[in-house]
């Protein structure tokens, strides 16, 4: 499934999961120390105050308490001052309660302040009672007030004053632990998100990594097979990300190779026994230029003979019908040789026809192996241009498609190497089309020299009708033995010409002949040798 996503979302996700990650642990921190910061706003801007206000009511009342004693105990000269310094205390005491009750925030704090400031209050009403009877010279009320009524008073107040100490105290110390477990909190909860956070991120890297290298694994043992020429190999994946791209173009690469290499090999067989059949021609094309030697060999001697026979005439005209007898059946005799060359000249022609058809054929065979050369070029290019756009996305990955650019590499090789071998076969090709060219025009050149040959053939049978015919009249007009025995040395000497121009033709043909042989070996070689360059290939 992760496959399935292109490596440029999947790259992005994973940075995005991390950059997540980071964000939530930035959250949780940053909400965690808001929290923390409120806390500690709440003692020092709050708790601390209050503790240290109430500190001064406790030391303004002590002060109030202990300027009250004082003059009581001070002499009547003295007692101005002390007043004075009472009256100084008791005002820093309203404004110590004053900024206590501004302070105070819990219901508890509240009611204690209200009850130690209505104590504060009757004991300065006491005091100011006392003061009065202290003026009227009273002393003994006034110590039996501040030892009865005031006391008591101070007292209460005194306890007041410590429980509000001692809840201002607790309130700070609920806070400081509050605080404390806050941030044990906040450590745990980030260590956690970053376990996990760490979790996922090595998780989801293996996984990443595992997507590319595996099938950029089975792209490298792919395109590695294909340079060994393993053209068999099974290629297939279904994934929609760059990798998968990338592992059909190199099975459709192989495809496409596997199917032209196969189509030169049938070529190359086809070839081949193209090549045997003509030597087969061929072969049966020398053994008639053999046998045609022989008969014109025969129809010289006959001719020959039939020279002597007329000379045997002109010194004899005694023995004229004998001797045209044997010279009508020696110009009978060589009437039938000189039929059997035609025909075997004929033949000879029908040989050289199939030759020339078998070689245009041959001929078209290797237009289709050029054809084929064509696709593998274009498909090396394709190869090629494939492998660059692969190196710019791996060049684009930066680090992540290192091994995208060494696939991309051995996929390039490929196809030089692919370019390599199609020059190769192209020039053998081109050899093969030379050749057979070659021959097709030896060819053309034997099957103009047999026309000849059957024409002059043909010259000779007509040169033979004549010279029977001129036998059957000497038989009949012995008065012209001497015209007739003439008319016969001329023919005879046409036809010994005739039979000398059929041998030179004959010896012409077998020459063709000869060099049609070697070319159709040379290229029975070159079918061999293409053929060995296509098995390299493993289809």
């Amino acid at each position: 499934m992760l496959r399935n996503i292109s490596i440029g979302k999947r790259s992005a996700a994973a940075f995005g999961l991390m950059g997540s990650f980071v964000i939530v642990i930035a959250a949780v921190g940053i909400i965690s120390l808001n929290s923390l910061a409120e806390r500690f706003n709440l003692i020092v801007e709050h708790r601390s105050p209050a503790l240290v206000a109430i500190k001064q009511i406790e030391s303004q009342f002590f002060k109030v308490r202990l300027e009250n004693a004082n003059i009581l105990q001070a002499p009547s000269s003295e007692r101005a001052q002390y007043k004075q310094n009472y009256a100084t205390a008791e005002a820093a005491l309203g404004n110590a309660l004053d900024k206590m009750e501004a302070l105070a925030k819990a219901p508890d704090a509240q009611q204690l302040i209200g009850n130690i400031a209505t104590d504060i209050r009757q004991f300065f009403a006491l005091q100011q009672q006392q003061m009065l009877l202290l003026d009227r010279g009273n002393l003994a009320a006034a110590i039996a007030m501040q030892n009865a009524q005031m006391k008591t008073i101070r007292e209460r107040t005194a306890g007041y004053i410590e429980q509000l100490e001692a809840f201002q105290v607790t309130r700070i110390t609920d806070s400081q632990t509050e605080a404390r477990h806050m941030i044990t909190r906040t450590l745990w909860t980030i260590a956690l998100v970053s376990v996990f956070a760490i979790s996922c991120v090595v998780a989801f890297a293996i996984t990443f990594t595992r997507a590319i290298v595996l099938p950029m694994r089975t792209a490298l043992t792919a395109a590695e097979g294909i340079s060994r020429g393993e053209l068999n190999q099974h290629i297939k994946d279904d994934a929609k990300d760059e990798t998968g791209i990338m592992l059909r173009a190199l099975g459709t690469m192989q495809s496409m190779l596997h199917g032209t290499i196969s189509q030169i090999q049938q070529a190359a067989g086809s070839l081949s026994v193209t090549a045997e059949q003509l030597a087969v021609v061929t072969a049966q094309s020398s053994d008639g230029v053999v046998q045609q030697g022989e008969q014109l060999e025969q129809s010289s001697t006959a001719v020959t003979q039939l020279s002597v026979s007329i000379d045997d005439v002109a010194r004899s005209a005694d023995a004229t019908s004998q001797e045209a007898r044997e010279a009508q059946q020696a110009s009978v005799e060589g009437a039938r040789k000189v039929d059997q060359s035609v025909t075997m000249v004929g033949n000879l022609l029908e040989n050289l026809d199939a030759s020339v058809k078998g070689l245009t054929t041959l001929a078209s065979d290797i237009d289709n192996i050029g054809a084929v050369l064509d696709v593998i070029r274009a498909i090396a290019d394709q190869t090629n241009l494939l492998a660059l756009n692969a190196a710019i996305e791996a060049a684009r990955a930066g680090e992540s498609g290192r091994g995208f650019a060494v696939v991309a590499d051995e996929v390039r090789a490929l196809a030089h190497r692919t370019q390599e071998s199609t020059e190769e076969i192209e020039q053998m090709i081109k050899r093969l089309q030379t050749g057979s060219q070659n021959t097709v025009s030896a060819i053309n050149t034997s099957f103009k020299v047999a026309q000849q040959t059957q024409q002059v053939a043909q010259e000779s049978g007509d040169a033979l009708a004549r010279i029977t015919v001129s036998i059957e009249r000497m038989n009949q007009q012995t008065v012209a033995v001497a015209s007739t025995t003439e008319e016969q040395a001329q023919v005879s000497k046409d036809v010994d010409s005739s039979t000398l121009k059929i041998k030179t033709l004959s010896a012409e043909i077998a020459a063709g002949v000869n060099n049609t042989r070697e070319s159709s070996q040379e290229l029975a070689k070159l079918a061999d040798n293409l053929n060995g360059l296509t098995h390299q290939f493993s289809v």
